[in-house]
C-alpha cells in the first residue's frame, strides 16, 4: 500500500464550435477537436445530466498529452489535463468514469515508450479543478481500463509488462493499493476492461496472452475474465480461442450483474492476416453462451460495448477492411450492425439515462476526434398550416394556436419564432412562448397568430422556427387568408 503525491494540472481551455456532419439517418456527428492530431485512446463517459465527457490524447508533434472534452456548457470545451514537454513522451490506454456527483475520473499510462518503465496514473476533477496522481510506477506496458462503484470509489485494471501480469487498483480504502490478479495462465492481462455491478463487485475481460510468441499452447489464446464475486478473485475462460493480437475486449454489467463481452476474434493463430470478427459473450443464462456479431469482413479492431435499461447490448467498432466507424444492437431481438461513418478508429460506446447511444472516435483520414449520437430533437408542429378565411380590413381574426413539440430523444433548442414569406405584415405572432426556449423530449411550446389584414385580396406568409433539429434547422408553418371589404364606416377611411 503506497500514498502517492499529488500534483495539480492548470488545464487549458479551448471552446470548440460545433461542426454537424451528415450522418446515417436518425445519428448526429460532430467534430470535436481538430487542432492537430487528436482524439487516439479515446473514452467516453455520461453524467447524469446527459451530457458527454470525452478523454483521448493530443499527438500533435509526437507529445502525447491527455485530453478532456465535455459539452455540459452547451459548447465543447477542450482542457489539457496532463502534459509533458519530451518528445515522445505517451499519455496512452486512457479511460474514463463519471461518479453520482457527475465528477471524471481518468485511468492512463505516462511514460517515454511502451518498453522503458511507465507510470500508472489517475486523474480527477473532483475538487474542482484537475488533480493528478500516480498510482503505480515502474509499470512495463500498457492497457488499462476504469469504473466507480456506488460509493464513488474507483476501480482501475491494467497490466503490467513487467511481471506480464493482470494487475488491479482501487482507492476504496482511502488510500491506492494495487494486487495482481491471481491466475494459472502465463502473461496475461493485455487490453483488459473493467466493470463495476450494483454490489460493487469487479468484473474483468483480458487477454491471455498479450503477444502470441509466448504462446506454448492454445489455452493461452483465450478470452479471459476475472471477478472478486466471491470475495476472492476467480478467473476463468470467456470466449474463442485466438484472440486478434493488436485490439481490445470491452465488458458491461446488466441490471442483474450479469456480463457482457464484446471483442475480436481471428480464425487463424499468431499474425495471421486472416479475418477478424466482433464476437460476443455473455454467462446471462449461467453458462458462457458466444456468438458472432458481424464476420462481414475484416472487423472489430477496436470495440467497446455497454447494457441499456432493458439489458439490450450495444457495441461500437471499427471496421478495418473500410475504415468505418460501425454499430451493432441486439434490441430488436437480433443483432443489427449499420455503418455510421466512413472514417472510426479508436472507438468508445455509452449510454444516457433514456438509453441513447453516444460514441466518441478518431477520425485517422483529419486527425480529429468525432462524436455520433441518436440522441437527437425531433421538431414537429400541429396544425402543419392554417387558413384564417375571409376576414374585413382592418379587423383581426381570433388568435389560432400552433403546437411546437420534441418528438425526439435530446432537448430541442428553439431559436427565433418570425413571420416571413410574401406577405408577412398581414399577420402578427401573439404570445410567442417558443422563442429562446429548450423543450425536453416529449415537451411542447405554443404560439398563437391572427391574421390582420389591412387590403383586400389573398395573402400568404410563413412563420418559420430555427431549432437545432439536424433533420429541420428551418422549420415553416404556412398561413393564408382573405381580406374583404367590411362596412366602409369601419374602414378606417
Amino acid at each position: 500500500m503506497r500514498l502517492k503525491n499529488l500534483c495539480v494540472m492548470f488545464g487549458v481551455l479551448v471552446f470548440v464550435l460545433l461542426t454537424p456532419f451528415a450522418a446515417m439517418a436518425g445519428w448526429q456527428i460532430e467534430t470535436v477537436d481538430s487542432e492537430g492530431d487528436v482524439g487516439k485512446n479515446n473514452s467516453i463517459a455520461i453524467d447524469s445530466s446527459g451530457n458527454v465527457h470525452i478523454s483521448y490524447d493530443d499527438s500533435t508533434n509526437g507529445n502525447l498529452n491527455l485530453m478532456y472534452a465535455t459539452n455540459a456548457s452547451g459548447s465543447w470545451v477542450v482542457t489539457t489535463v496532463d502534459r509533458r514537454i519530451d518528445t515522445w513522451a505517451i499519455s496512452r490506454d486512457i479511460s474514463i468514469a463519471v461518479d453520482s456527483s457527475d465528477k471524471v475520473h481518468i485511468s492512463y499510462l505516462y511514460g517515454l515508450s511502451y518498453d522503458d518503465d511507465n507510470d500508472l496514473k489517475y486523474a480527477t476533477n473532483a475538487s474542482g479543478s484537475w488533480v493528478t496522481e500516480t498510482v503505480d510506477n515502474g509499470v512495463e506496458g500498457w492497457s488499462t481500463s476504469i469504473a466507480v462503484d456506488s460509493s464513488d470509489k474507483v476501480h482501475i485494471s491494467y497490466h503490467d509488462e513487467s511481471t506480464r501480469n493482470l494487475k488491479y487498483a482501487t482507492n476504496a480504502s482511502g488510500l491506492w493499493v494495487t494486487e495482481t490478479v491471481v491466475d494459472s495462465s502465463y502473461n496475461l492481462g493485455a487490453y483488459s476492461s473493467i466493470a463495476v455491478d450494483s454490489s460493487d463487485k469487479v468484473h474483468i475481460s483480458y487477454r491471455c496472452p498479450y503477444y502470441p510468441p509466448y504462446v506454448s499452447d492454445d489455452e493461452y489464446t483465450y478470452l479471459k475474465y476475472a471477478t472478486n464475486a466471491s470475495g476472492s478473485w476467480v478467473t476463468e475462460t470467456a470466449g474463442y480461442k485466438y484472440i486478434y493480437v493488436d485490439y481490445f475486449t470491452s465488458i458491461a454489467v446488466d441490471s442483474s450483474d450479469k456480463v457482457h463481452i464484446s471483442y475480436t476474434r481471428t480464425d487463424w493463430e499468431y499474425f495471421s492476416t486472416s479475418t477478424s470478427y466482433l464476437e460476443y459473450a455473455t454467462n446471462a443464462s449461467g453458462s458462457w453462451v458466444t456468438e458472432t456479431v458481424d464476420n462481414s469482413g475484416n472487423v472489430s479492431r477496436s470495440t467497446s460495448v455497454a447494457i441499456d435499461s432493458s439489458d439490450n447490448v450495444h457495441i461500437s467498432y471499427y471496421d478495418y477492411t473500410n475504415n468505418d466507424l460501425k454499430y451493432a444492437t441486439n434490441a430488436s431481438g437480433s443483432w443489427i450492425t449499420e455503418t455510421m461513418d466512413s472514417r472510426g478508429e479508436n472507438t468508445s460506446i455509452a449510454l444516457d439515462s433514456l438509453d441513447n447511444v453516444h460514441i466518441s472516435y478518431y477520425d485517422s483520414t483529419n486527425g480529429d476526434l468525432k462524436y455520433a449520437t441518436n440522441a437527437v430533437p425531433d421538431i414537429t408542429v400541429s396544425p402543419e398550416s392554417y387558413d384564417f378565411g375571409s376576414i374585413h380590413k382592418w379587423k383581426s381574426s381570433p388568435p389560432t394556436t400552433f403546437t411546437i413539440s420534441n418528438t425526439g430523444t435530446a432537448d430541442l433548442v428553439i431559436g427565433g419564432v418570425y413571420l416571413t414569406g410574401p406577405n408577412p405584415y398581414q399577420f402578427s405572432i401573439q404570445n410567442d412562448n417558443c422563442s429562446d426556449q429548450t423543450i425536453a423530449p416529449s415537451g411542447s411550446c405554443i404560439i398563437e397568430a391572427i391574421f390582420n389584414p389591412t387590403k383586400t385580396g389573398t395573402f400568404n406568409a410563413l412563420i418559420g422556427i430555427d431549432s437545432n433539429d439536424p433533420d429541420t434547422p428551418a422549420l415553416n408553418i404556412e398561413l393564408t387568408g382573405t381580406g374583404v371589404m367590411g362596412n366602409m364606416k369601419n374602414e378606417g377611411h
